[in-house]
Parts: C-alpha cells; sequence; structure tokens
C-alpha cells in the first residue's frame, strides 16, 4: 500500500496526460470474499460506460462466464436499475458472484485490512518456524540427534527404526547404516588386516551427485576410478586415491541393481562356540532351513591373542593352519570350501579374529553342514605359544540381495586402521540430492534435473535443484516424499510457482555481480515433521509463503523490483486499488514501540564453505548505531539469536540480516481500518493505495509503504 505526494523532482505533466481521465480500475473476483483469484483490467473512462459494459469483461474471465453476476462501484453495490449509469472517472468496480442463497442484505461482512509498513511475509512466517536450541542440546530424534538441525554436528546413525531422510539443495549427509560386517583377509594372499563393509541409506533418491560424481551405479570406485570427493571418516577426509577404501554408488532409482560382492544380501549370523585347542582338533556345525546359500563366513577368535614367543622373549605371529569343508546333509563327501595357505603364520593380540570367508556352488540349499579342522604346524615352535581358538559364530548368505529401490546408497569398504578407531565410525558425504522439474506455460514439464537443464528448458542460470519454488513444488506433487497422493497440478498455483523461481535464480547484485543466485534452499528433513513445516521451511529461505487461493495452493513472495528471464516477466510491484473515504470507515494508526527491536542477529547455520561445520555469523544493523558513542541516544545492544533453516551460505544469510535490520527500521506503525466484501479488490501479498484525511501528510521522500499480509475467512467476518 503507498500514499502518493507530489515530487518536485518528476518533470511536469503534459497537456494531454492533463486532459486524460484516469482509467477505470475493473478487479473481477472469482470468490466474493477474495478466496478466489481476482483479474484486474484498466478500461478507459469514455462517455457511455456503463457498469453492464464492465460486466461484460468481467464474463470474459471462464470462471465467471456463466455465474450471474454482481457489480459495485467504489464500495458500494449497484441496483439492477443502475446498471446502465455513467460511470464516473477513475472508478473501483467489483465485479463477483455473489454467493448462492444468500440474500445481499445478509452479506454486511466487514473486512479488516492490517497494513504493517514494509513487512516482509518470510519474516512473519519465520515466526511460525521453530525456535533454535541452544548449543549443545540437538532437536529430539528418537534416540538420536538431527544429523542437519542440530549442534552436535552431522552425524550418522546406527540405530534401528530411525526414518530414511530426504532433502534438496546440496547439503552433507552422514546417512543411515542399513548393513555392516568386519571381514578378516588376513588369510587371503595379497590382502591383510580387518576390513570394515558399510552401506549407508543416505536419501531418497533419485538424487544427482555424490561428491563430486554425479550419481549413477558405479562398483568399486578407489581401484581404477578416483573415490568421490568429500566423503569424511570420523572427520578425515578420503583423498580420491586412498590405499585400502572403495566405493559403491547408487543414485536411488527404482530400478537400479544390486550393490554386488563383497556386499552381500540377506544373511544370518549363528552362534557356534567350539573351541580348537590343539592340533588335529575338528568342530561341526549344521545350517538348517530350506534357504539357498550362497557364501559362508567364519569367525575364529583367540580369546589370549595368537602368537608365539622368540628367543628374546619378543611376541611373533604364529602358525594356526585350518581347513573348511562343507556338505549337504545326508552326504559322506566333505568339499573344500577353503583352507589356509602353506607355513601361513599369523599374529593376534587378545580378543583378536581370524575371519574365513568360502563361496559355495550356485544352487546350494539349506540343510548343509560344516567342518573346521585345526591342522598340525609345518615347524614345531621353539618358545610359549598362546593358540587357543573358539569358533566363535559362521554367517551364511544367500543369493538374494537387496537393490533398495527409491534409496540413494553408498557402500564402503575400508581397512582397518586409525580412521576407524571406536566402534561406530562417522561417516559424512556431501551430495547434489533430489533431483526437480521445472515447468513454463508453453512448454510444460521437463525431465527431473538438478543442474539446468538442456534446451528448451535452459531458462535459468543457476541449478534449477536448489531454487526453492521447484523444490516446493516437487514437495507438494512428489507421489513418494511429498504430498502428490492429495495434490494433483490443479490444486497448485503453477504460475505463481513460475514467477517465483525467476526472484530466487535472479543475481543478487547486479551492478557487481557476485555469480549466485539470491536464495537457495539447501536442507535436509531426517525427522517427523508435518509436511507444511516442511513447505513453510523452503519458502522462507525464498522470502515467500503458501496460501490458499481458492481450492489451490499459490505462493505469495516479497519483491519489489521488476525481475524476468529468457520466457516470463513479472513486471514491478504496483498497486492494485485505491482505497478512500468512500470506501472504508474507522480508519486508525497504531504506532510501534521500537525498543525491542534486535541490533544483532546471531545466525547460527551449517557452513558449506566449511564442509558444513557449525558456525555463527553475527550481522549488525549497517544503520544503527548502537556502536556510535558520538551519539547520546544511539541504540542499545539488543541481539537476537536464530536460525533460518535451509539456508547454508554466508552470503544469502548476510543479505537476510540486513533486509530484516532494514524492515525493522522502517516497520513504525500500522494501520486498521474497515471495508466491506464488495469494496475489497485485493489479496495477500498485495499493494494498495489509501487515502484518508485521518493520515499525517508525511513529505515526498517518506513514502508509506505497505502490504496485506494475511487472509482468513468466516461466516461473519473476514480478517486481510
Amino acid at each position: 500500500m503507498t500514499t502518493k505526494h507530489p515530487d518536485p523532482s518528476s518533470p511536469e505533466p503534459t497537456a494531454e496526460a492533463m486532459n486524460t481521465p484516469p482509467p477505470i480500475r475493473l478487479h473481477a473476483k472469482e470468490g466474493l470474499l477474495g478466496e478466489g483469484k481476482i483479474h484486474r483490467f484498466e478500461i478507459p473512462s469514455a462517455a457511455g460506460m456503463t457498469a453492464r459494459k464492465v460486466m461484460e469483461v468481467a464474463r470474459g474471465v471462464p470462471a465467471l462466464s456463466k455465474r450471474p453476476l454482481g457489480v459495485a462501484v467504489n464500495g458500494r453495490r449497484l441496483e439492477p436499475a443502475e446498471l446502465d449509469q455513467q460511470l464516473p472517472d477513475g472508478a473501483e468496480v467489483m465485479v463477483a458472484s455473489p454467493q448462492h442463497g444468500t440474500e445481499l442484505g445478509a452479506l454486511l461482512v466487514q473486512a479488516l485490512i492490517s497494513a504493517v509498513i514494509g513487512v516482509a511475509i518470510n519474516y512473519l512466517v519465520s515466526l511460525l518456524l521453530p525456535k533454535p536450541k541452544p548449543p549443545g542440546i540437538p532437536q529430539d530424534r528418537g534416540d538420536d540427534s538431527s544429523p542437519t538441525y542440530t549442534w552436535d554436528g552431522i552425524q550418522t546413525s546406527y540405530g534401528q527404526g530411525q526414518p530414511v531422510p530426504f532433502g534438496y539443495g546440496r547439503h552433507a549427509v552422514g546417512g543411515q547404516v542399513i548393513y555392516s560386517e568386519v571381514a578378516d583377509y588376513s588369510s587371503t594372499p595379497g590382502l591383510s588386516g580387518e576390513y570394515l563393509r558399510i552401506l549407508l541409506a543416505l536419501c531418497d533418491g533419485p538424487i544427482h551427485r555424490v561428491g563430486d560424481l554425479i550419481a549413477g551405479e558405479q562398483n568399486g570406485l578407489g581401484l581404477t576410478t578416483p573415490l568421490p570427493a568429500t566423503i569424511k571418516v570420523n572427520q578425515l577426509e578420503l583423498l580420491g586415491s586412498t590405499q585400502g577404501v572403495l566405493a559403491w554408488i547408487r543414485a536411488g532409482n527404482l530400478n537400479q541393481t544390486p550393490i554386488p560382492p563383497p556386499f552381500s544380501g540377506a544373511a544370518a549370523t549363528l552362534a557356534v562356540g567350539y573351541q580348537l585347542q590343539a592340533a588335529y582338533s575338528e568342530a561341526f556345525f549344521a545350517i538348517l532351513g530350506d534357504e539357498d546359500i550362497s557364501a559362508v563366513y567364519v569367525i575364529v577368535s583367540f580369546p589370549n591373542g595368537l602368537w608365539e614367543q622368540d628367543a628374546t622373549g619378543a611376541l611373533t605371529g604364529a602358525q594356526w593352519p585350518w581347513l573348511l569343508e562343507w556338505r549337504s546333509v545326508g552326504e559322506s563327501t566333505w568339499r573344500l570350501l577353503a583352507q589356509s595357505a602353506p607355513g601361513a603364520y599369523y599374529y593376534r593380540p587378545a580378543g583378536g579374529i581370524l575371519g574365513i570367508y568360502g563361496a559355495l556352488p550356485a544352487g546350494t540349499l539349506a540343510p548343509i553342514e560344516l567342518r573346521l579342522q585345526r591342522l598340525g604346524p609345518t615347524v614345531i615352535p621353539s618358545g610359549q605359544v598362546s593358540d587357543l581358538g573358539v569358533w566363535r559364530q559362521v554367517t551364511a548368505y544367500s543369493a538374494h540381495q537387496f537393490a533398495y529401490p527409491g534409496v540413494a546408497i553408498l557402500g564402503l569398504e575400508l581397512r582397518a586402521d586409525a580412521r576407524l578407531q571406536g566402534a561406530q565410525p562417522q561417516l559424512q558425504v556431501t551430495c547434489d540430492l533430489l533431483k526437480v522439474r521445472v515447468w513454463d506455460e508453453s512448454l510444460g514439464w521437463s525431465e527431473p534435473c538438478w543442474d539446468v537443464p538442456a534446451a528448451p528448458f535452459n531458462w535459468m542460470q543457476h541449478p534449477p535443484g536448489r531454487n526453492p519454488a521447484w523444490q516446493a513444488l516437487h514437495l507438494l506433487l512428489d507421489d513418494v516424499v511429498g504430498l502428490g497422493r492429495w495434490f494433483k497440478e490443479a490444486d497448485v498455483d503453477l504460475e505463481a510457482a513460475r514467477r517465483w523461481s525467476i526472484f530466487c535464480d535472479t543475481e543478487p547484485n547486479p551492478s557487481d555481480p557476485w555469480g549466485e543466485p539470491s536464495f537457495t534452499f539447501d536442507g535436509v528433513f531426517d525427522s517427523p515433521r508435518p509436511a507444511w513445516e516442511r513447505l513453510l521451511a523452503i519458502c522462507a529461505a525464498g522470502r515467500c509463503t503458501p496460501i490458499l487461493l481458492g481450492r489451490r495452493i499459490s505462493f505469495v513472495y516479497q519483491y519489489r523490483d521488476a525481475h524476468s528471464d529468457s520466457l516470463v516477466t513479472v513486471p514491478a510491484k504496483a498497486p492494485v486499488q485505491l482505497f478512500t473515504s468512500t470506501n472504508i470507515e474507522g480508519l486508525s494508526i497504531n504506532w510501534l514501540p521500537r525498543r525491542n527491536r534486535s541490533t544483532v542477529i546471531q545466525y547460527q547455520f551449517l557452513n558449506e564453505s566449511k564442509a558444513y561445520a557449525q558456525d555463527v555469523l553475527p550481522v549488525e544493523d549497517p544503520e544503527g548505531s548502537a556502536n556510535d558513542t558520538n551519539n547520546p541516544r544511539a541504540d542499545t545492544w539488543q541481539p537476537e539469536v536464530t536460525q533460518l533453516y535451509g539456508v547454508t551460505r554466508e552470503s544469502q544469510l548476510l543479505r537476510e540480516g540486513v533486509f530484516t535490520h532494514r524492515l525493522q527500521r522502517l516497520v513504525t506503525h500500522e494501520i486498521l481500518f474497515r471495508t466491506g466484501p464488495w469494496a475489497l479488490g485485493a489479496q495477500v501479498g498485495d499493494l494498495i493505495l489509501v487515502e484518508n484525511e485521518v493520515l499525517r501528510p508525511f513529505g515526498a521522500d517518506v513514502p508509506m509503504s505497505c502490504a496485506i499480509e494475511q487472509a482468513q475467512t468466516s461466516h461473519d467476518k473476514m480478517i486481510v
């Protein structure tokens, strides 16, 4: 809402312009109370222009073409006998369909317009979002803390029952462990030591990148091709050719293939507990059931260690030759499954293990029997020996492997070393997350993408996968992670989202380009949370709020200037309606207190430039006087700690901080007045003009800028 005053610097209007009467402003309302779309037209004022002729213009709107219509001029409903009277120049004309079955006299619904000067919609929405907890107190996440909205760091979850997260934009994820095992390659020629194999469910897919690699179906990365960048184990980054590390990737497509061996599918681990103390001792174990078995993995532990003491008293490796055989139940002949290398020596500290892996022929079905024999040494030890072995367990693997369709997977095989200290190592990798689709009225929908798509959908400058507008549409319409089971395209205002996407994609500083979009959302949702809160979080990162417009969800975002791409242009925001004493009553002005307004905003966030480590960015009021020691009326130091969820870039937080400070400086008072439904032609986020004798005469350089901020309806009252 803006009140305009003469500007001395403006050029004198021409005689022709002075003689041209102001146009008639037509507001064709699909809903009387503003719950539907409002179509606006400017009609030249001319002799013979009547309300009946204006109604014919309104009937060009498909939603109004076959409905009974009523007309109001400057807030007053016209009687049928008045439809052919000349309309005054510059009239505000409302055309709407009266509510069915309701007398016009009963529609004396009062509208309270609360116009707060310069208040941005995203600032209001941020008040609805959860405030951050103090450092060290994470958000609730079952028995774990959130890896994305917390000060405990991004964490890998090992607990059962945690949901697989999903996210938008670019973010580091810790993942949910869905498979892990320890393999001992001590008996395998060319390898040594223990290895950890782990499968991480990164998030719902399909995602675009893992590290710096386009996610697809990559197997055994690290042998001949580099590992993905940004993979960290216990905060130590794995280099592209780190020795003893292999990686497997699945993007999260519904038809993705299982990750191949050494990762197995279904597995059952069975306790054994037989001792093998003396040479040539043996133990038997039967695997029952009728499932197919592709391989077995036997673990022998050494409670006191496996070692031999030499003449100097030093502990060295000892011989512990072994033979693993199998046969189907009922057979008499044993078949070789695995055997130790001749003359092999092993050293194990107390509690160390020896792992034995054997692959069975294809089609092998349980029940089967296993026999583990401890053979005699080839060299008789001369010193003290510790060689008590306990056949601790056996794991039987099935040939059936799980592909985890729709889940992005990172598989790692890591050789045990200092990086894997601790029973549950923490892993982290930066990913370009869910793909989105972009839409244009003339082109329709693109294929799912994250980076700028191919022509003709390449009108944007920056990746749509980080654009809050396309992310919001994905959340509303996707069947898997979103609300697609309840909302269809007809339920969403695609045109509004398209306009908002341009605003998010624009360069924030055109005079000295920063080379980045104005707004991105980069966040991971990993805990149960209402879908509407998730939508609010995405929208707030782009200075937007979702609203219900009729039966459709629309998007209202805070902007002033024109913005465009190669296909669509959004003009600068302009007033849509003039309110005067002829169509409002009860106008009042309330001055708002300033003493509680912050002078510095301290943003807590996960910093993208610091590998998503926790960080704090203080943003002071650039026009404030808190640090002015020479000002006797300087602002008091008033800090405010907050988070803007999903914002990981310092530059975006800096802009939001300055924007918020300037809003708070401009918000000095609010204007309240009443009007009727036949006089209201504005909706949430619209700019309107107010002229009234109660308003104090501001100077030409102090305009009054206001915006409708909220709309609610009930049977007897409408609050806008």
